[in-house]
């Protein structure tokens, strides 16, 4: 939820917004069927030293529109939370619109990454490699057996390099650096 407008939505990347040249108040559509505005978006910094974050805020038109779950494999699991637990090791899942849910342990943390004059930092990465069209995801630690899971970020992009990777990897924003700079309060109940 918007903290300022106090509106639900729904959180994505934030180059989802800039790479189809959306700005605040443009509507965005699934398929054809529009589902709300750009509320506010940060697709990085132009610094090393800015804020390196890659969400967007969309203000969807209906409350109803946005969930508090997530889509777990075959069922749907609801969000009770969230985790700033980014230890080496921790099981993480995205559920990507493209290869659907993946799950594995975190392999990096306090990533940086530069592309195209575009700085993103304290990123943290999970061993699953996402597809383009994936970015957006809710990354989610899943919480023993009880059909629920804690947010832990938003995927952004693709990385390989440091040693702690294994290949390429998924690249996260870290929750709290989405809801501060976005000024957003994760709404588990309506």
């Amino acid at each position: 939820k918007d903290n300022v407008s106090r509106r639900y939505g729904i959180v994505t990347a934030g180059h989802c917004i800039t790479g189809l040249d959306l700005q605040i108040g443009n509507k965005v559509y699934s398929r054809s069927k529009t589902i709300g505005t750009v509320s506010s978006y940060i697709d990085g910094a132009s610094s090393p030293y800015g804020a390196g974050v890659d969400a967007a805020f969309i203000r969807t038109l209906r409350s109803n529109t946005s969930t508090d779950d997530v889509n777990y494999f075959t069922s749907y699991f609801d969000i009770v939370g969230e985790t700033s637990d980014y230890t080496i090791g921790r099981i993480r899942c995205f559920t990507g619109a493209i290869s659907g849910t993946k799950c594995s342990p975190i392999t990096c943390q306090n990533q940086e990454y530069n592309q195209g004059g575009k700085y993103y930092n304290r990123l943290f990465t999970v061993d699953a490699d996402p597809i383009q069209g994936d970015s957006g995801s809710p990354v989610y630690e899943v919480v023993g057996q009880t059909d629920t899971v804690m947010v832990t970020g938003v995927l952004g992009t693709r990385m390989s390099g440091p040693a702690c990777m294994n290949g390429w990897d998924g690249g996260a924003s870290r929750w709290e650096d989405v809801k501060n700079y976005l000024n957003l309060s994760l709404i588990i109940t309506r």
